[in-house]
């Protein structure tokens, strides 16, 4: 199937395409990633890979409205879970990442749990190996930030898009938080990266975020239907700072129950309200191909 899509053959090495170019190793930010989240990918949960919340399903549902033939691709996967679920669900599913050790653990994992219908390779999302017009739907879960220059990124995904296949944003950064924040991020990264010696991803420390008019401006040219969901607000902000505090301290945290009811409470009234739900944690962005 995959050499049916390719616009020229790529290597192949245990199932995993190679469709890197050159001029990707030569881009500090991408070579960054791949170094970083091929080491992060042993630090994947089988448990959490294979097991997508509700919340998170309801997500993907623009997909679940196309024929099982449909082919979709995932840019960014990380640990795979949201492909997994449309695998599952019967959907050819291009699993892929520009970390070899990310896609090759998400690989090793739907072997383990014989999940079909996966196929799996190593993309630059700003030069796509794909044909024009020729993929379902492409989806990308809090990624499109780690990518250099995003711009050019979308217009690859129109390319290989058909005509009114779905693009899916999710769970991607609000720009407010890094206007408001960005010192103090700063700082957390500075600290916890001296006292853990975590691995650096360059495009967590140069993203500014999205705002959702800079969202609709860089894809209103090859696409509408733009639908831009404010996700997560105060009950995000707690979960992160959990993490935070079990990194930290060395040692893992559990939230409260009853505090977490609280919040997200809080976080319905907050998305009702017509100031306040313009700034979320994070956007959920669904558009189609013009």
């Amino acid at each position: 199937m995959m050499n049916d899509l390719f616009k020229k053959n790529y290597p192949e090495n245990n199932g995993i395409y190679n469709c890197l170019k050159n001029e990707s190793f030569s881009d500090l930010i991408k070579k960054t990633e791949m170094e970083t989240y091929s080491k992060r990918a042993d630090t994947f949960e089988e448990e959490k890979m294979l097991n997508l919340s509700v919340a998170h399903q309801q997500i993907l549902a623009p997909f679940l409205q196309y024929p099982k033939n449909s082919i979709f691709l995932e840019l960014g996967g990380g640990d795979g879970r949201f492909a997994f679920y449309l695998m599952k669900n019967g959907y050819q599913v291009i699993e892929s990442d520009i970390a070899f050790g990310s896609v090759q653990k998400v690989k090793s994992i739907a072997e383990k749990n014989n999940i079909p219908n996966g196929h799996y390779a190593v993309i630059d999302a700003e030069t796509l190996p794909f044909k024009d017009n020729c993929l379902d739907g492409i989806f990308m879960v809090a990624s499109l930030h780690h990518i250099p220059n995003a711009k050019k990124a979308i217009k690859e995904i129109a390319r290989v898009l058909k005509p009114d296949g779905h693009f899916l944003i999710l769970r991607e950064p609000a720009s407010w938080q890094y206007t408001i924040f960005g010192p103090i991020f700063k700082l957390m990264r500075t600290v916890l990266r001296k006292k853990n010696k975590n691995e650096i991803s360059l495009a967590d420390d140069e993203t500014k975020g999205f705002s959702k008019k800079n969202l609709q401006k860089i894809l209103s040219e090859n696409f509408t239907n733009f639908n831009c969901k404010p996700v997560h607000y105060l009950g995000k902000f707690y979960d992160n700072f959990l993490i935070l505090l079990d990194k930290f301290t060395g040692r893992k945290h559990v939230a409260n129950s009853t505090f977490k009811k609280l919040l997200q409470l809080t976080d319905e009234l907050i998305a009702k309200t017509p100031l306040l739900r313009n700034f979320p944690w994070d956007w959920d962005i669904s558009c189609q191909k013009k």
